[in-house]
């Protein structure tokens, strides 16, 4: 008898234990609304859950289109607006939404070390240029709060690489033409679609490097030193 018990038990665990292997969780997002940039390149958005049969659709495909696998949403973005996203897992007919934005693309840049005495910029500090028609520029702290709004400008003076930022509150010019030679010609042309006039006049970039910003502030000789960084620029922000 006690024989035939320890059988049953462990038929009961075995059972349980393969039951569970055969579950399927729930679809789940990290967030119900993304913002995307507009970008030629595809962008992915995870999840996790849901079974081997899942659906999608698009509510307006002018927008941008997408495709489902392996965990993962792939988008190829076309214009700015908006679009809701509809998960559908086939097997057991469930379904999740959610809200994307298209806005304009744009360079996150990403302060490092070594930062200069009394600098205005402060440790974790990330630059936006967005390529919009007004040329805005965010300035964010490490915790993503907004520091500073205003514009930008790139332009060639006396064959440097320079760049302006004008808010209410502050004016800077910065040389960067010690910037890495991908950040100048690959870079700004991409994300902000601007083009320098001739690249023969290139004889201080980097070639060789990662893909960051070398800034010297004009008048004061300080040095900043951004690094490319995928931080998404705070929701909300931009139209």
């Amino acid at each position: 008898m006690r024989k035939l018990l320890t059988f049953v038990l462990l038929s009961i665990i075995v059972y349980g234990c393969s039951s569970d292997d055969n579950v399927i969780s729930s679809l789940c997002f990290e967030k119900e609304y993304y913002e995307k940039p507009l970008l030629e390149n595809s962008q992915e958005i995870v999840f996790s859950g849901g079974s081997d049969n899942l659906s999608i659709e698009v509510s307006d495909d002018d927008v941008l289109e997408a495709t489902i696998s392996n965990g993962k949403i792939k988008i190829k973005t076309k214009k700015k607006g908006f679009v809701f996203l509809v998960v559908k897992d086939n097997m057991d007919n469930t379904s999740v939404t959610i809200r994307i934005k298209v806005v304009d693309r744009y360079l996150s840049l990403r302060l490092a070390n070594p930062i200069p005495n009394n600098s205005y910029y402060k440790k974790g500090d990330c630059l936006f240029l967005v390529n919009d028609e007004n040329r805005s520029f965010y300035l964010c702290d490490e915790s993503c709060s907004l520091k500073e709004t205003g514009n930008y400008t790139l332009f060639m003076d006396n064959s440097a690489f320079s760049l302006s930022l004008f808010s209410a509150e502050n004016i800077f010019l910065y040389d960067i033409s010690n910037s890495s030679y991908s950040f100048l010609w690959s870079a700004i042309p991409i994300y902000l679609g601007f083009s320098w006039i001739n690249e023969e006049i290139v004889n201080n970039s980097r070639a060789a490097s990662p893909v960051g910003m070398t800034a010297v502030e004009r008048g004061t000789g300080n040095v900043y030193y951004f690094y490319l960084d995928t931080t998404e620029i705070p929701y909300g922000i931009l139209k």
